[in-house]
């Protein structure tokens, strides 16, 4: 059975899917909301619940009810959310039903329960940002390249070359800066997931596969992307020397 923090956890999934897609609004029907959660249609269906989450993040000042039906709740109910908003994953949904499912748990038991989807979603947009940030080294890299290559015959070779080789080795050694914020921050992430996550967990990890030293996770400092930026920056300090001493 739908719990309500489903239903929250699921609408912020999709606010957060749809700024990552550069919306500026959504229009969500408590019919698909519930669908995507499971449990509709059937007879154990939580529609007043759905409903209920819904109009808990409808604000009257940038929201709008698109359709409403005649008794309050149903699955025709549809709103459509300005973006970009507060997307806050939490279980103060949760609690009510976990401990009405666990009569044995108490409220604070259920506050302690971690949140492995947020972490999910922390780690994924960090991936999204190294992804963004090779790309635009390789881009700025390969233009300088094509630059040096092009100016290296020219009257003025061995100042452009050098030139070149600067904001090339100055690139690289930012964008691997930058990376390895990235790496931090996931690390970061993981080991606040080993020490925080439940003992009885069996649902997916917050990442495909762990490091093998999960004790300190190291070993994230250390990916392919953070050595790609050192060869780029040992490579610009090569050239740079060799223009430095044979160019003239």
């Amino acid at each position: 059975m739908a719990t309500r923090g489903q239903f929250h956890d699921e609408l912020m999934r999709l606010f957060q899917h749809a700024v990552n897609n550069g919306l500026e609004n959504i229009e969500v029907s408590a019919g698909e909301l519930h669908r995507s959660v499971g449990g509709y249609p059937g007879p154990d269906h939580r529609m007043p619940v759905c409903c209920s989450v819904m109009r808990s993040e409808f604000s009257a000042d940038c929201d709008l009810v698109l359709e409403s039906p005649p008794k309050g709740d149903g699955a025709s109910l549809t709103i459509r959310y300005n973006l970009p908003r507060k997307v806050e994953f939490n279980n103060r949904h949760l609690e009510g039903d976990r401990v009405a499912a666990k009569g044995s748990e108490t409220a604070e038991q259920a506050n302690q329960s971690p949140y492995e989807a947020v972490i999910r979603q922390m780690m994924t947009r960090e991936d999204e940002l190294t992804n963004q940030r090779m790309l635009w080294m390789a881009a700025f890299n390969g233009l300088l390249f094509a630059a040096l290559g092009f100016a290296w015959d020219k009257p003025a070779a061995r100042f452009l070359s050098l030139v070149f080789c600067a904001l090339g080795l100055s690139t690289s050694a930012l964008s691997g800066f930058g990376l390895f914020l990235s790496s931090s921050a996931q690390r970061r992430l993981l080991l606040f997931w080993h020490k925080k996550g439940p003992k009885d967990y069996d649902g997916p990890g917050v990442v495909g596969a762990e490091p093998l030293d999960s004790e300190r996770l190291y070993s994230m400092y250390g990916p392919p992307w953070i050595w790609l930026t050192l060869i780029f920056s040992v490579g610009w300090f090569l050239i740079w020397r060799f223009v430095f001493k044979y160019v003239r």
